[in-house]
């Protein structure tokens, strides 16, 4: 499948040299601005603060769709050939970036690569310095997690890697200090936010009837954790002894919501609060958003906004 899917960037990448004849040129755009493309929708948002309305800001990911079974198209690969900063995870989700770069000509384009960018890196098989269960019973297989941008403090500091490879573009550039101040202001609001609640909480476990790709928020804030799945696990459901951990753990904890996640079919949740009378609430990774949520504007902020709110709702913390 890699070495099909290489063919047909090749020749992808043959159609566009011809049609555009721009490979290997990385160029500002024509109206003077600097192109920035993220893959998800947390990095185009960072990209979005970071450089407001002087940037050509970009996501590569078509809102709705599933991120993990993304193809670069002849039109991604053409966008990308004229991107000045290329901003990505860089994981084992990603493992396509070098080859549609090679594609597009894109040698020189100016890569930020999230998981370069933060201090610790929580690999497959890595135990944090919470408990936690795996409750998906497959051997205690861990799922490596790359949603780094769930912590808070992860994400401005993604912001910052994001605004110094624009600078590696154009020194001097002139960022909107004011706007991006006022969202890295309103993030830590939300930080501040998240560890008051976890802080006045009596329990400190969330039950997640879903996968779960919030290792780097459960690490940031303090938290344990009992999922049915690790990070984005490709399995479709989860056996009967799993769903049982779930509930036995709904009912130790005296917890009164379980999560499951965006674009999530929800049976596992479920199946779990038809049992324990549980809430099911969303808590949202912001690796991609509805298509309806695109348009209307839906920030990062916005959605670990509301993440706080459920969270405290599950936390039984007023």
């Amino acid at each position: 499948m890699i070495k099909f899917r290489r063919i047909i960037i090749g020749l992808l990448a043959v159609l566009l040299c011809g049609t555009f004849m721009s490979c290997g040129s990385n160029s500002i755009a024509n109206d003077g601005k600097i192109t920035v493309v993220a893959t998800n929708f947390a990095l185009y948002d960072f990209a979005r603060a970071v450089c407001g309305d002087s940037c050509d800001v970009r996501m590569l990911l078509s809102p709705g769709s599933e991120s993990h079974d993304f193809e670069a198209t002849l039109e991604d690969i053409a966008l990308l050939a004229e991107t000045d900063v290329f901003v990505y995870v860089g994981g084992e989700g990603e493992e396509w970036v070098p080859d549609v770069l090679e594609a597009a000509g894109a040698s020189d384009v100016v890569q930020v690569r999230a998981l370069d960018l933060v201090e610790t890196y929580i690999t497959a098989g890595t135990e944090s310095g919470h408990e936690h269960e795996h409750s998906a019973d497959d051997g205690h297989h861990h799922e490596t997690d790359e949603h780094v941008w769930t912590s808070i403090p992860n994400a401005i500091t993604i912001m910052d890697g994001i605004q110094q490879g624009v600078l590696r573009v154009a020194e001097g550039f002139e960022f909107d200090w004011d706007a991006r101040n006022a969202y890295i202001a309103e993030l830590l609001d939300i930080d501040a936010d998240i560890r008051r609640t976890v802080e006045a909480s009596v329990q400190d476990t969330v039950i997640f009837a879903d996968r779960f790709p919030f290792r780097y928020f459960t690490e940031e804030y303090g938290l344990n954790y009992c999922a049915a799945f690790d990070g984005c696990s490709s399995a479709v459901e989860p056996s009967l002894s799993v769903i049982n951990t779930l509930i036995e753990r709904v009912e130790e904890t005296g917890s009164t919501a379980v999560f499951s996640i965006e674009f999530s079919d929800r049976k596992t949740a479920e199946a779990v609060a038809r049992e324990t009378d549980a809430d099911i609430l969303e808590f949202h990774s912001a690796h991609n958003v509805s298509k309806a949520e695109f348009e209307s504007g839906i920030t990062y902020a916005d959605i670990m906004r509301k993440n706080a709110e459920n969270l405290k709702i599950a936390l039984n913390v007023n």
